[in-house]
């Protein structure tokens, strides 16, 4: 089954991210047919990195859009990769 939030979008896709420096989730959620988003959320405690950027996300603000599931997917798994292989910067 897959979860629903009470604003009647469906999580497509969840990951965490954690290391010795960041505690992040990559969420792809369902917004309505044909309207998907991707959003990098930090878990830290003390939100350390709130309006960073990662790659071209800023945390807890930039949300990208796809229309097809698969192209949402997509997103999602370049947005895992760059968690993983990226430390948060402030903007400039």
């Amino acid at each position: 089954m897959t979860p629903t939030t009470a604003l009647g979008t469906t999580t497509i896709a969840r990951t965490p991210v954690v290391s010795d420096t960041k505690q992040l989730t990559v969420s792809t959620v369902r917004i309505s047919p044909g309207h998907y988003e991707t959003v990098i959320f930090d878990d830290s405690p003390d939100q350390q990195h709130h309006l960073r950027l990662l790659g071209s996300y800023e945390i807890n603000y930039t949300a990208v859009s796809a229309s097809a599931r698969e192209d949402a997917m997509e997103l999602h798994r370049e947005a895992v990769y760059v968690a993983r292989t990226e430390e948060p910067k402030r903007a400039e």
